[in-house]
């Protein structure tokens, strides 16, 4: 069973803060870059 840390009636309501980085928007444009294993 999940053990959470709030009670589920606060869970449903906790909204928390959110901010984003600067670049975020930026660093999801960029193109994916496969990396080559080299191990």
């Amino acid at each position: 069973m999940p053990h959470f840390d709030l009670p589920l009636e606060e869970l449903r309501r906790y909204r928390p803060e959110l901010s984003e980085p600067d670049d975020f928007d930026v660093f999801w444009r960029r193109p994916f870059q496969p990396r080559v294993n080299t191990i």
